[in-house]
């Protein structure tokens, strides 16, 4: 557990945990594509830091930012319904 002190007086806490991986294998994208059609695909739920999470793909690209002809992943915590408002997680992430 370590500590960050931000700005204004505000400290917040983290704690370092070891890296997470999970591993979507996309088969056939065309396949991806047939089943999202236009909007967005997610995985199965995955624990990484002690949080649920999936990644959500939008095989045509995220309509709701404005955004086309690109793919589109996510990652996107699950359950938040537990968390307080003013919750932060701070997260490194690498698609390869």
């Amino acid at each position: 557990m370590g500590s960050l002190n931000l700005d204004q007086g505000i400290s917040r806490s983290y704690s370092v945990s070891p890296a997470t991986h999970y591993t979507l294998k996309l088969e056939s994208f065309s396949m991806l594509k047939e089943l999202a059609g236009d909007h967005r695909f997610e995985s199965d739920e995955f624990e990484a830091g002690g949080y649920k999470w999936k990644l959500v793909v939008f095989p045509y690209g995220n309509n709701k930012k404005n955004v086309e002809d690109h793919i589109s992943i996510y990652l996107q915590m699950a359950r938040t319904d537990s968390l307080q408002p003013d919750w932060e997680v701070y997260v490194e992430k690498n698609l390869e």
